[in-house]
């Protein structure tokens, strides 16, 4: 019969086993942090378990461990060890070889004290004999993570890659990022530098680029630790715009960093810009919102409304031609996106316009294409038909 194999008393289903570890079946690490105060992180190290009341000769006891199995419906089995506070301690994949046989993938997730993930030793660094040999991949084969003294991520290294360096504000919020090409001259901005990204009072990303400095991350991170101006670090919109690359960005250019800065791409919430595409005043028969708050009436039931908080347009750099590329969301008078704007490279624009209903499924949409200002514009027009249980029956 069709489908024997797959119900419950058959040989492909999923199975769940409940158990504890035994010993010698788990190693036990630990990550051991020391404060480094003119780095401003904690270091770590990666040791071995010394023996107490859960470890016995670097693995962990028998019953110290929580162990589930899982099986799926081919017979695919992996295998998870948490401790008493459900953290997971080690995944265990069994592979089967081409000749039959299985061996353990096992995958270790090392904390530190404080409960934060230190190491990731993957399957081909956990082969390894000895602590010696593993610490001895760590930069090549294993993830690694380092913390300030508020628990915050400053230091990442995963495997192919150099480290990886943050700095964050007093709202805690991460403004620098540098990968390993950053460090380096060759990248594709020709000097050492990090990028950047700068928020407003509510935390929405406004614009981000790259900030050439060869300061450390230590020496940044104490600047805007000590920072006495606009301490909360945001920005502002302004009517007085800079200009790069003959954009004007409409912003204060307040918060850190703001000096040596290349802008990759603007956000803009609340209003319109200057320079993107107007706002229509009807899309397929629905009046928009404008960012100036008017009074609508639906329903009998008068209220004020506007784009205030809503994202309305972005501005990105070409890679190409380094000219701008924008893009404009536009919103009917719930609030909801029924039209698209967006520029490419070549001068052309993709728009999109959406029909709605009172529940907001999309009943028809129009995409208005051009490749270029000399290229003929094409349209499509996409029509959707609902069942009274609103299941798509026709597109």
């Amino acid at each position: 019969m069709p489908g024997t194999e797959w119900q419950l008393t058959g040989t492909h289903v999923q199975k769940m086993e409940y158990a504890l570890n035994t010993d010698g079946q788990v190693k036990r690490f630990r990550a051991v942090t020391v404060w480094n105060p003119t780095a401003g992180i904690y270091d770590v190290s990666l040791l071995s378990g010394a023996d107490d009341a859960y470890t016995s000769g670097g693995y962990y006891k028998a019953g110290t461990l929580f162990k589930t199995v899982s099986k799926d419906e081919d017979g695919n089995e992996s295998q998870i060890f948490t401790n008493s506070r459900g953290v997971k301690i080690m995944l265990r994949q069994i592979n089967t070889k081409i000749d039959g046989s299985s061996e353990n993938l096992d995958t270790y997730y090392v904390y530190d004290d404080t409960g934060n993930i230190s190491f990731i030793i993957p399957p081909k660094a956990a082969v390894s004999g000895t602590l010696a040999q593993i610490q001895a991949v760590l930069n090549t084969l294993c993830y690694q993570y380092k913390y300030d003294q508020y628990y915050r991520l400053v230091e990442k290294k995963v495997p192919g890659k150099d480290w990886e360096y943050f700095v964050f504000d007093k709202q805690n919020r991460q403004v620098l990022g540098q990968d390993g090409n950053l460090r380096t001259t060759t990248n594709n901005f020709g000097q050492k530098g990090w990028m950047f990204t700068k928020y407003d009072a509510f935390g929405r990303s406004l614009y981000y680029g790259f900030f050439s400095s060869t300061a450390s991350r230590a020496d940044i991170q104490a600047t805007l630790n000590n920072i006495s101006v606009n301490v909360l670090n945001n920005e502002k919109s302004s009517n007085s715009p800079f200009t790069q690359n003959n954009l004007n960005i409409y912003y204060t250019q307040e918060a850190f960093p703001n000096g040596s800065l290349t802008v990759l791409k603007v956000n803009y919430y609340d209003e319109y810009p200057a320079g993107v595409p107007d706002r229509p005043q009807q899309i397929q028969g629905s009046n928009t919102l404008a960012a100036v708050p008017s009074n609508i009436t639906v329903n009998g039931l008068s209220s004020v409304r506007s784009t205030k908080i809503l994202p309305t347009a972005s501005i990105t750099r070409n890679i190409e031609n380094e000219k701008w590329t924008s893009s404009v969301l536009w919103y009917d008078t719930l609030g909801r996106v029924i039209g698209t704007y967006e520029g490419n490279h070549l001068g052309g624009f993709t728009r999109t316009e959406a029909l709605l209903d009172f529940s907001g499924k999309t009943k028809e949409s129009y995409t208005f294409h051009s490749k270029n200002t000399s290229n003929t514009q094409i349209t499509v027009k996409d029509r959707f038909v609902y069942s009274p249980q609103n299941f798509l029956l026709k597109h």
